[in-house]
C-alpha cells in the first residue's frame, strides 16, 4: 500500500476488528518504521533499562518521542539528557541513582558528564 491514508485505515481496521485470520493461522499487522524512526527510538534503550529497573512506566511515541509516567504524571521527552535532568529531580525521594544504573558507554558518559559536572 503505497498511500499512507489508506495503510493506517487498513491497520485501524484491523485492530478495531476481532483478529484476522488465514487458514487458521492468526496474521498480524504491524506499523512499518523508517531507518531513522528506529534509530530515534533505539536511543532511549539507556534510559529504558534504567526506567524499567526503577518500575516507572514509559512508551515510545511517534517520532521518536519518550513518554514517561512519574507519580501519575505523564511527561514526554526529546532526548535521553531530558529524561536524566528531570528523573533525577523527581525520583530523589525513591533512592533514585542513574550514576548506579547506567552503562558507561561513551554517549551516555558524555551526557551524565553535562547534567553532572565533576565537582
Amino acid at each position: 500500500m503505497l498511500s499512507c491514508r489508506d495503510r493506517y485505515t487498513t491497520l485501524r481496521l484491523a485492530w478495531e476488528r476481532e483478529p484476522l485470520q488465514n487458514e487458521g493461522s492468526m496474521l498480524l499487522l504491524f506499523p512499518d518504521f523508517t531507518l531513522a524512526m528506529q534509530e530515534g527510538c533505539q536511543k532511549y534503550s539507556v534510559v529504558k533499562n534504567t526506567l524499567r529497573c526503577q518500575g516507572l512506566k514509559y512508551n515510545i511515541l511517534y517520532p521518536a518521542l519518550l513518554r514517561v509516567e512519574i507519580d501519575g504524571q505523564h511527561c514526554i521527552f526529546s532526548t535521553p539528557a531530558d529524561v536524566i535532568e528531570f528523573c533525577k529531580h523527581r525520583v530523589e525521594d525513591r533512592n533514585f541513582s542513574w550514576h548506579n544504573t547506567l552503562d558507561r558507554t561513551p554517549e551516555v558518559a558524555a551526557t551524565a558528564s553535562i547534567i553532572d559536572p565533576p565537582d
